[in-house]
């Protein structure tokens, strides 16, 4: 937002090609107290500081394609009536539909079905291979029930005819919700394979650190018992715990008697 004037209450936008956007229906809860009400080229009007107790009402962004400057206002004035914050952007062609899309992020798309040169369904294909998970709603004059069963198909979340505007704000809020349940979901689930992962990594780290440790205690076992010097572990009582084979043999007993033995029992021992 440039070219403010504060003495007058009004900031004019200067954003190029959307200098026209009407920003419309941000009511008074955000911490700076300043909202936007209906008006065009994107003006801001100073609004009374938000109450103590007052909490941020988040901004649904709609990108709407309609040609019929009448329609569009139509439609305009229903969604800033129903909806408490709102930054509608309108454009009329397909150049302006597909630069919005790719110049910013949107929460849902609102398109008429019959344009000059481009139509709803050329829409809602480029809508869904450039943001998938951006809601469309189709905001038509005509559409019989073959065409509308077949946009739904095609991944519109609704179809709302435009002499039945009443429909359009449950169909936006319903949309919006189900957009968020969807996010939330994909959110769990990534989280969910990210600490599969986590797992799956320390799973294969204890795995060959126990491969290591059984490998070193092998070869530790090898030396212990092939060494010719006699070995024999006990416990604090004189109980056998580990003997070598050269204790074995220095006491005439097998190895595996040797540890059931106490170390009292050789005692006096002399190896001839």
């Amino acid at each position: 937002i440039r070219n403010c004037d504060w003495s007058s209450d009004v900031c004019s936008s200067d954003l190029g090609w959307m200098s026209e956007i009407p920003i419309d229906g941000l009511i008074a809860s955000s911490a700076s107290g300043f909202e936007a009400r209906s008006g065009t080229g994107g003006s801001l009007h100073r609004a009374k500081p938000a109450g103590p107790g007052a909490s941020r009402v988040k901004t649904i962004r709609i990108l709407h394609l309609e040609d019929n400057a009448s329609d569009a206002a139509l439609i305009k004035a229903s969604i800033t009536k129903g909806l408490p914050a709102v930054e509608l952007v309108r454009v009329e062609s397909e150049r302006e539909y597909i630069e919005a899309l790719r110049s910013r992020k949107f929460d849902i798309i609102l398109s008429d079905y019959r344009l000059p040169a481009y139509d709803g369904d050329q829409a809602l294909d480029y809508a869904r291979s450039f943001h998938a998970d951006v809601p469309f709603i189709m905001v038509t004059g005509e559409l019989g029930e073959d065409r509308a069963i077949e946009t739904l198909k095609r991944g519109a979340w609704d179809y709302v005819m435009k002499d039945n505007l009443k429909r359009l704000i449950p169909a936006i809020e319903l949309a919006l919700a189900e957009a968020e349940n969807r996010s939330k979901r994909r959110e769990a689930e990534e989280e969910l394979q990210t600490a599969v992962e986590e797992l799956t990594t320390l799973t294969q780290e204890l795995t060959l650190q126990n491969k290591l440790l059984d490998d070193a205690r092998a070869k530790f076992q090898d030396l212990y018992d092939l060494t010719p010097d006699a070995y024999i572990v006990t416990t604090t009582n004189g109980a056998i715990e580990e003997a070598n084979m050269a204790a074995a043999k220095l006491f005439h007993v097998e190895s595996k008697r040797l540890k059931k033995m106490t170390i009292t029992a050789f005692a006096g021992h002399d190896d001839h």
